[in-house]
C-alpha cells in the first residue's frame, strides 16, 4: 500500500543536470552558474522552431551566438532557444546542450483587435491549468499549502461533487475543450487516423472572439492528442508550447522513474517549466490583452501517488505571484484535473475506486466579477455538493467567453427555461443552479464510474456469485479481443476485493452484501449490480468492472472496464488506444 506521505526518494532535478543558465519574464537570459567551472570553454545559444506542418520535429534556425555577459536580452522574435556550451573530451572540441528555453514574444501575426476593451469590464482572460491524475481528496494532501492558499487567501470556488465522465484523460478533457464524447467527436470531424487541425476545440471560440491564445503540456509521448494520435499540422493556437517540451523531452529530459514521462527536463522539474510559461504568458499579455491559456501537467502525478508534493512549492509561488502583481484582477484561473490515479495498491480500497472517479476543480474568479454577476456567482457556490462533470465545465468556459449570457436577466431566462425542460441537459454551465434532481444518467455518466451511489463491501470466501461475475467481465474483455488475432485469449485467475450496490435503501429488506450462491431464490427478484476487482493471466493484469446479475439468471457487463495496474508493452502489438488496455501480445 502506497503511504500517503513521503515518497521513498526525494525529486531533485539538479543532482543529475546542474543549472547553468535562467530565464525571466522580460526576455532575458540569465547566467545563474558560471559554466567554467565545470571546464567548459564557452556558451551560445541559437532560436529552434517547429518545423513546418510536422507535429513531432523541430529545426535551429540561427546560428549560435556566443554569449559574453551575465544578462543576455534574447531577441524579441526568439520564442525557442537552446544553449549550447562548449567542452573537450580526449581532445577533441564539441558543443553539448546544457539548457533549453521558451519565451512568449508578442507575436504580430497574434495582434488581435475584436477583443471588448477590458476596461469595461465586460471580458476576461481565461486560464486553465490541468493536473493529470489527481483526485480532489489527493490534491489537498500532495498540494496542501496550495489548498489552503486558494481557499483562505482567493477564496477559490470549489466543486465537490466532480465526477470524471471516463476512463483516461483524453477522453475526460476532450468534454472540457469540445463539449463533445470522444465518440461524437469521431462521428464529426476526426477519425483516428486524422489530425485534430478541423476538431471544434474552445480555443478557436476565443480565437474568434479576438483572444490570443495557447497550449502547453508536457509527457509529450502522451500527449492529450499524440497519444495513439496524430496530433495538428498547423499550430492550434497563437502559442503552441510542444515543440519546446519535446526538444527538452528528448535532449535534455530525464527521471521517469518507469513512469509514461521524464519528471525533469534539465535542472528543473516539468512542472515548473509549464508554470514559468504560464507567468510569462500573463507578463506578456500584461493584462490589457485578453487571452486564452490551457496548460496540462502529467509527468509529475501521472504515476506516482505521492509526487505531486514536489510542485506545492511551485504551484504556491506562482498562485501568489498571480496575485500579488495583480493578474488575477483580469483572470479566471481554473485548477483542474481529468480524474483520480488509475493504477496502485490504493485502487484496492473502497477510498481509492471512489477517489480515482473524483477529480478536482477550482476557480479563482476576479472581486469585481462576482458584484458585477452576483446570481451566477451564487448558483456557482450552491453548486458546491452537487453533481457536476467535465461537460459542464465546457459550458462554464463558453459563459465566461460570452458574458452577457451571465448578466442576471438572461442568466434568469435561462435558468427558467431549465428548469421547463422536459430532459436535464448533459452540460450545465456552473453559473447556472444545477438541479437537486440530475443523476448520473442526466450528466451523461455511466454506472461504472458513476459515485452518487453506495457501496457495500462483500465477503469473497465461498462467493460464487462474484466469482460467476469476474468470468463474466473476463468474457467480456475476450470478445472485445476475438477480432485480433495478434491478442492471447485471458482467463480469470483470482477475485481481488468486490462491493455491492444496495438493492434499496431500506436495511432491512436489502440481502445484497450477504448473497453468495447462484441457486439463491432471492437472486430472482431483484437484479444485483457488483463492483469486482479480479486478476487475469496470462498478463497479470488487474481490472475493474461493473456487473449486473438480472433476475432471469443472465449477466450484463458494463462496457467501462477500468485496468488497474501498468500494462507497459504488454500491448504493442496494437495500436486501438481501448483494446492496448486488455491485450496481451502473443
Amino acid at each position: 500500500m502506497e503511504y500517503i506521505g513521503l515518497p521513498e526518494q526525494d525529486l531533485n532535478c539538479e543532482y543529475n543536470h546542474k543549472r547553468y543558465f535562467t530565464t525571466d519574464n522580460k526576455g532575458n537570459l540569465i547566467q545563474f552558474r558560471d559554466p567554467s567551472e565545470d571546464g567548459y570553454l564557452s556558451c551560445c545559444y541559437c532560436k529552434f522552431e517547429r518545423k513546418k506542418r510536422s507535429e513531432l520535429e523541430i529545426e535551429i534556425v540561427t546560428a549560435c551566438k556566443r554569449i559574453e555577459s551575465n544578462v543576455t536580452k534574447v531577441p524579441v522574435d526568439y520564442e525557442f532557444i537552446v544553449v549550447k556550451c562548449l567542452t573537450s573530451k580526449n581532445d577533441d572540441a564539441y558543443y553539448k546542450f546544457v539548457d533549453i528555453f521558451g519565451f512568449v514574444p508578442l507575436k504580430p501575426s497574434a495582434n488581435k483587435s475584436n477583443v471588448k476593451d477590458p476596461r469595461t469590464k465586460k471580458s476576461v482572460n481565461v486560464v486553465v491549468l490541468g493536473i493529470d491524475a489527481l483526485s480532489h481528496m489527493n490534491f489537498q494532501r500532495q498540494f496542501e499549502s496550495s489548498y489552503h492558499y486558494l481557499v483562505n487567501n482567493l477564496s477559490a470556488f470549489g466543486m465537490l461533487g466532480y465526477n470524471k465522465n471516463d476512463d483516461n484523460t483524453y477522453p475526460n478533457i476532450l468534454p472540457v475543450l469540445s463539449g463533445l464524447s470522444a465518440s461524437e467527436l469521431q462521428k464529426t470531424s476526426w477519425y483516428a487516423n486524422q489530425v485534430f487541425d478541423d476538431a471544434p476545440l474552445i480555443w478557436k471560440n476565443f480565437s474568434q472572439e479576438g483572444y490570443r491564445t495557447a497550449f502547453t503540456e508536457d509527457a509529450i509521448h502522451v500527449g492529450l492528442f499524440l497519444h495513439e494520435k496524430r496530433g495538428f499540422l498547423d499550430p492550434p493556437t497563437d502559442y503552441y508550447h510542444l515543440p519546446l517540451l519535446r526538444a527538452m523531452d528528448t535532449q535534455i529530459g530525464h527521471t521517469s522513474n518507469g513512469g509514461v514521462a521524464n519528471m525533469c527536463l534539465g535542472s528543473r522539474l516539468s512542472f515548473e517549466v509549464l508554470l514559468d510559461l504560464m507567468r510569462k504568458m500573463a507578463t506578456t499579455m500584461n493584462k490589457s490583452k485578453r487571452y486564452f491559456h490551457f496548460i496540462w501537467s502529467t509527468a509529475l502525478t501521472h504515476d506516482q501517488l505521492n509526487y505531486g508534493q514536489f510542485g506545492d512549492h511551485l504551484l504556491l509561488e506562482t498562485l501568489q505571484w498571480f496575485n500579488t502583481e495583480g493578474y488575477l484582477n483580469d483572470t479566471v484561473l481554473i485548477l483542474m484535473s481529468d480524474h483520480g490515479i488509475r493504477s496502485g495498491d490504493i485502487l484496492s480500497t473502497l477510498q481509492g475506486k471512489i477517489e480515482e472517479r473524483m477529480p478536482f476543480v477550482y476557480f479563482m474568479i476576479p472581486q469585481w466579477f462576482q458584484e458585477t454577476y452576483p446570481y451566477a456567482i451564487q448558483n456557482l457556490q450552491g453548486n458546491k455538493q452537487r453533481l457536476t462533470t467535465h461537460f459542464d465545465l465546457h459550458e462554464t468556459l463558453m459563459d465566461l467567453l460570452h458574458l452577457n449570457n451571465i448578466e442576471n436577466y438572461y442568466l434568469w431566462k435561462r435558468q427558467s427555461q431549465l428548469a421547463d425542460s422536459r430532459k436535464v441537459p448533459r452540460g450545465i454551465s456552473l453559473f447556472l443552479q444545477i438541479p437537486l434532481t440530475r443523476t448520473c444518467e442526466d450528466a451523461g455518466l455511466s454506472h461504472h464510474w458513476c459515485v452518487c451511489r453506495k457501496l457495500k463491501p462483500v465477503f469473497l470466501e465461498g462467493n460464487e456469485i462474484v466469482v460467476e461475475g469476474a468470468r463474466q467481465a473476463v468474457e467480456t474483455l475476450n470478445t472485445m479481443l476475438s477480432n485480433s488475432l495478434k491478442c492471447q485469449k485471458l482467463v480469470l485467475d483470482s477475485v481481488l476485493n468486490a462491493q455491492v450496490y444496495p438493492i434499496t435503501d431500506d436495511i432491512f429488506l436489502d440481502h445484497s452484501e450477504i448473497l453468495q450462491v447462484i441457486e439463491d431464490p432471492r437472486l430472482e427478484t431483484q437484479p444485483v449490480t457488483y463492483n469486482i476487482a479480479f486478476k487475469v493471466q496470462p498478463s497479470g493484469g488487474e481490472f475493474e468492472a461493473t456487473v449486473t446479475h438480472q433476475t432471469n439468471g443472465s449477466w450484463e457487463v458494463y462496457k467501462e472496464i477500468s485496468r488497474t495496474n501498468m500494462y507497459g508493452r504488454q500491448s504493442h502489438c496494437i495500436q486501438d488506444s481501448i483494446l492496448k488496455k486488455y491485450c496481451y501480445c502473443r
